[in-house]
């Protein structure tokens, strides 16, 4: 059976941080673990994903024969090479911004309380609309 991990970041956004944040734990309909902590401002990763959303929508989901508009973040060039380059900073952001202090107790415990070959889902929850 599967876990269920729902992740509410509570109220914040990217630019202040997210100082509430709670995690619960356990199966679906009984979830009885809960943890809290806090995630850092990380303002850049709203931009990243956008333009990281942008890039992969015009190289694979239009597909390379598709007439290409210039959107307004500004995107001129598109190629497998930075699709890549903007897929490995966003990873090496978001990654980062999860290692914060603040968030250590929340990935300590989910770390021992799961193991790499269950199954799990995850739910994340925010008042903001940044949060994709």
């Amino acid at each position: 059976m599967s876990e269920l991990v729902v992740l509410n970041l509570g109220q914040g956004d990217f630019n202040q941080g997210f100082p509430s944040v709670t995690a619960r734990l356990g199966q679906p309909g009984n979830l009885g673990m809960q943890m809290s902590g806090s995630l850092p401002p990380a303002p850049e990763i709203p931009q990243l994903y956008t333009n990281w959303r942008l890039l992969y929508q015009l190289l694979y989901r239009q597909g390379r024969r598709s007439p290409i508009e210039v959107a307004p973040s500004g995107i001129t060039n598109i190629s497998d090479g930075a699709f890549g380059e903007i897929s490995q900073r966003l990873e090496t952001s978001f990654n980062g911004w999860l290692a914060a202090a603040g968030f250590h107790g929340i990935e300590s415990q989910l770390r021992t309380q799961l193991s790499p070959s269950q199954r799990v889902q995850i739910i994340v929850e925010s008042d903001t609309d940044q949060v994709v």
